[in-house]
């Protein structure tokens, strides 16, 4: 389930007085055998995450939503495909999470076929990391 960044959710957040708190339900199931739930900057984590590893082109209502990373596997491993990668997700998580401010690195796998992208996400002072590796397992996997 994916909790979209509104107006909705916004106006909640900047009420006066409001105990507003971010919070969604994760489709992992936790130990009680219940679907878990999110809270605050986990929520954004977790949107991060879905952004970055669903294809562009896979929900019908939003085909824009997405990223496709696979698509950089078998390009060169050099500054111009880091930098394209980056400029990527910067533009999908602005463009779909704008709940927090974000920084981004990109990492070349040396003994593999791949790379690793690293999230920075801070939002009112908590700041998490969140990682997506891109391997050509990935591909075996679609």
């Amino acid at each position: 389930i994916i909790m979209a960044y509104n107006k909705t959710s916004e106006f909640y957040e900047n009420v006066p007085g409001s105990n507003y708190q971010l919070k969604d339900i994760d489709s992992s199931i936790n130990g009680y055998g219940d679907l878990t739930e999110l809270f605050d900057v986990d929520v954004i984590v977790n949107s991060i995450n879905k952004i970055l590893r669903i294809n562009q082109g896979t929900y019908i209502d939003d085909p824009q939503f997405g990223l496709g990373l696979e698509k950089y596997l078998f390009e060169p491993s050099d500054r111009i495909t880091q930098e394209a990668i980056t400029q990527d997700v910067r533009r999908a998580i602005a463009s779909y999470e704008k709940r927090a401010r974000i920084a981004v690195e990109v990492a070349f796998y040396s003994d593999m076929k791949g790379f690793e992208i690293k999230i920075f996400i801070e939002k009112d002072g908590v700041k998490k990391e969140t990682r997506v590796k891109v391997t050509e397992n990935l591909i075996k996997n679609l």
